[in-house]
């Protein structure tokens, strides 16, 4: 009898053999599963207690690579993949307020950066060796977005709900009235919690509702605004993550969203607001992983460990990992030389990222970020140690106990142990049997186990080496009536 491992939907049946409750460290493929990568750290550690990461190209294609603190802002040195100091030389350390992070958006040849508290900063990627005030006077604001021709400031401070844009192709022009500069208020949906950029303007997400922002330049106004609707909003100004032109993943009070399609109902929603710590999701963020088609959120769980919820938008299918990363950011591969790889490898002996992994594809976007030890890390070292369970499943009649003597899994994994647990009823506890290795030669798990219910779980290592994992073919015998 073949047992898949089905999507990870831990909201439906816990006896519903098309969902299972717990998948660790895998990624969703086509009929099956894949390992998750784990994320492998390059260079010293940097910027403790990271707020924020972001990754841009200059023009002769090279990555910068940025990465904030409270206090301070650090630039990648990628010659020993050490974090210089590119701190304001005016104005003193900065002073991140508690539930905010650093926002950074590219305009031009520039990095702008903002934080909610401190003077909005900007950095030459070109020519500049720290970063400093933007001129013009532009507004304090909690996020940045660019808007076609304009940069938007939002959540500008004293004023949640209004947004402000630049003077036309400007960023050091913030004279209202002037080259189209201005700014505008949105009513009764709270904070603005985001902006999503579209071929005609942007949605503005609030933390009630959405706007509709089009570029009106033919009429008096530089743009225009409409009520999309004030049938939910955004729960966190983090865990926006846009996928494509106008098309965008969300986390809600009622669960995740992609635009107006809601994805978790039935699924993670439930789940995610009995498994997270709801008093931290104002810090929820959310990143894609662009080679994967896959959107990460991290939160913090009620027991204060933090974990990735990803959403495959290609599958439509959820997955989880423990992964640990301070701030997410898409970023680049390292472009890796043989002189270089000292930078990485302290030995050929101490390469443990496997082959085909997009960290050797040299510049190709790629998921990663900053550690809590403050390192740069991306998303492609070897296998993480991974668990799949199946649902409670009956494998009998009604009143018929079943025999279950072992079976063979389908995966290219060669080591890997199974487990098997049994129940009577739906109310009581699965008591789970030790996990046991594959044969050598046949391959054959041999565990045995009698009961009304079963309930079948894989255990991976980390650092094994495979790339699927579909189901598991059981043995069954009567076990006689009940």
């Amino acid at each position: 009898m073949a047992i898949p491992f089905p999507s990870f939907e831990p909201d439906r049946s816990p006896f519903g053999p098309a969902a299972s409750p717990w998948v660790l460290n895998c990624l969703p493929v086509a009929e099956g599963w894949g390992p998750c990568p784990k994320l492998k750290d390059v260079g010293e550690a940097g910027p403790a207690d990271c707020r924020g990461a972001f990754a841009c190209q200059k023009e002769d294609g090279s990555w910068q690579i940025f990465a904030g603190t409270a206090t301070k802002l650090y630039r990648l040195d990628q010659t020993d993949n050490t974090w210089d100091d590119v701190t304001r030389l005016s104005g003193g350390d900065y002073a991140v307020p508690l539930n905010n992070q650093w926002v950074f958006r590219k305009f031009g040849p520039y990095v702008v950066a903002v934080n909610g508290q401190d003077a909005m900063q900007k950095f030459d990627i070109e020519s500049a060796s720290n970063f400093s005030a933007v001129g013009g006077s532009p507004p304090i604001a909690s996020g940045l977005e660019v808007v076609g021709d304009f940069l938007v400031a939002y959540n500008i401070a004293s004023e949640p709900g209004r947004l402000r844009w630049c003077e036309i192709n400007d960023i050091e022009g913030w004279t209202l009235g002037e080259n189209l500069a201005d700014y505008n208020d949105i009513p009764d949906l709270n904070t603005i919690q985001y902006i999503v950029p579209t071929a005609t303007g942007a949605i503005i997400c609030c933390e009630l509702g959405f706007m509709s922002m089009n570029a009106a330049l033919a009429t008096q106004w530089v743009f225009t605004f409409a009520l999309i609707h004030k049938a939910r909003g955004v729960a966190s100004p983090y865990a926006v993550v846009p996928i494509g032109p106008g098309d965008f993943i969300y986390y809600s009070y009622d669960g995740f969203y992609r635009g107006d399609t809601p994805i978790g109902g039935e699924r993670v929603d439930r789940w995610f607001s009995a498994f997270s710590d709801s008093s931290d999701i104002i810090n929820m963020a959310g990143e894609i992983d662009p080679f994967r088609k896959i959107v990460w959120f991290r939160f913090k769980a009620k027991d204060s460990a933090y974990y990735l919820l990803g959403y495959n938008y290609q599958l439509d299918r959820w997955c989880l990992s423990n992964n640990q990363i301070a701030a997410m950011m898409k970023v680049g591969s390292p472009v890796i030389t043989n002189d270089a790889m000292d930078n990485y490898f302290a030995t050929i002996d101490d390469i443990d990222v496997p082959y085909d992994s997009t960290f050797w594809a040299g510049g190709r976007p790629s998921f990663g970020g900053v550690t809590p030890a403050g390192k740069l890390a991306y998303q492609s070292g070897a296998p993480a140690a991974a668990t799949l369970e199946t649902a409670i499943l009956p494998l009998g009649e009604a009143t018929q106990r079943v025999v279950v003597n072992g079976g063979r899994v389908r995966t290219d994994a060669a080591n890997f142990t199974a487990r098997v647990g049994t129940t009577d009823y739906g109310s009581q506890d699965v008591t789970w049997k030790a996990g046991v290795a594959p044969s050598t030669r046949t391959r054959f798990v041999p565990f045995r186990a009698d009961g009304r219910f079963h309930k079948f779980g894989i255990d991976i290592a980390a650092d094994q080496t495979w790339t699927f994992i579909s189901d598991l073919d059981v043995s069954l015998a009567s076990g006689g009536q009940s």
